[in-house]
């Protein structure tokens, strides 16, 4: 369960990767599964969140919960001009 769940969560678009800020990046436990993401640069992160949640569901496993523990920013392209 906590292999296909990280290889469904990691498969979504908007997912830049998964984190395991507050442990593993997913915690299967008796009544619940925890996947922690972060967002691709230019993608809305409940949007992710709700994509992640469905994807993960949709395996069987309920309920999901989805903490986006990081947000991806676009490439830095040097210096600001004024």
């Amino acid at each position: 369960a906590k292999g296909e769940a990280a290889r469904v969560a990691a498969g979504v678009p908007g997912v830049a990767y998964l984190t395991g800020t507050l442990g593993a990046a997913v915690t299967v436990t008796w009544d619940q599964v925890r996947v922690e993401v972060a967002t691709a640069p230019g993608h809305h992160a409940p949007t992710v969140a709700r994509a992640v949640r469905e994807a993960v569901t949709a395996t069987g496993t309920s309920p999901v919960t989805v903490l986006v523990t990081a947000v991806e920013a676009e490439a830095d392209h040097g210096p600001a001009r004024s």
